[in-house]
């Protein structure tokens, strides 16, 4: 930042002002219902500005998605590359998802609309690719559950559907804590989640690797 000069150091603020105007009216009215006078007007520039920027409301909207789902990615990773045990990778993703979460609970809102199919079905292609790296996350998820079953940690049934159980599964729960009460603890969420998934569907596989 400090090479570049003071236009151009404008501009970045300008482009990250306008993301965060978008990711909030994006996340409190869907995309459908969102205008782009009025990202204008919460990010206080004009229509035309937006557009310097922005060639679309569709490209606003993907690069919101591109940027935080990479985010979220690299996170997920770098948890899971400390870990060497299968279960502390799954457990190592469980406290990312939820703390990311957490710190972008309006990137969530877009995040469950987009994987559900419940947005807008994106033009171009975009929507293909913004599934595709979604894609890839279950598929990371699957190799992680497949190394479980081969070390005998986790029960012997498909990963791929292990991957589906848990993320969505998840989902609704974090979902659940951020729509509730402010009063409520993340982390109470997330103790009721691991006896759902690992001491309920998985009940005999923690017994045994509690201490993995």
């Amino acid at each position: 930042m400090a090479r570049l000069s003071r236009k151009e150091r404008e501009r970045l603020m300008h482009k990250r002002e306008i993301l965060i105007a978008a990711e909030k009216c994006f996340a409190n009215k869907g995309f459908h219902s969102t205008v782009m006078s009025e990202i204008a007007k919460e990010a206080e520039f004009s229509v035309g500005t937006l557009y310097q920027f922005f060639p679309s409301k569709e490209g606003l909207y993907f690069a919101i998605l591109q940027e935080k789902a990479s985010a979220l990615d690299e996170s997920i990773r770098s948890g899971v590359s400390k870990e060497t045990s299968p279960v502390k990778k799954i457990d190592s993703i469980v406290e990312t998802c939820a703390r990311y979460f957490q710190e972008n609970d309006l990137f969530f809102k877009i995040y469950l609309f987009e994987i559900k199919g419940y947005s807008w079905n994106i033009k171009a292609g975009l929507e293909s690719q913004v599934m595709e790296k979604y894609k890839k996350y279950l598929t990371f998820l699957e190799k992680i559950f497949a190394q479980g079953i081969k070390k005998k940690l986790f029960e012997a049934i498909e990963p791929r559907f292990l991957a589906f159980a848990f993320q969505e599964l998840l989902n609704v729960f974090i979902a659940d804590w951020l729509t509730g009460p402010q009063s409520s603890d993340l982390e109470d969420h997330l103790k009721v989640f691991r006896k759902i998934f690992f001491d309920g569907v998985m009940a005999r596989i923690m017994t045994r690797t509690r201490k993995v």
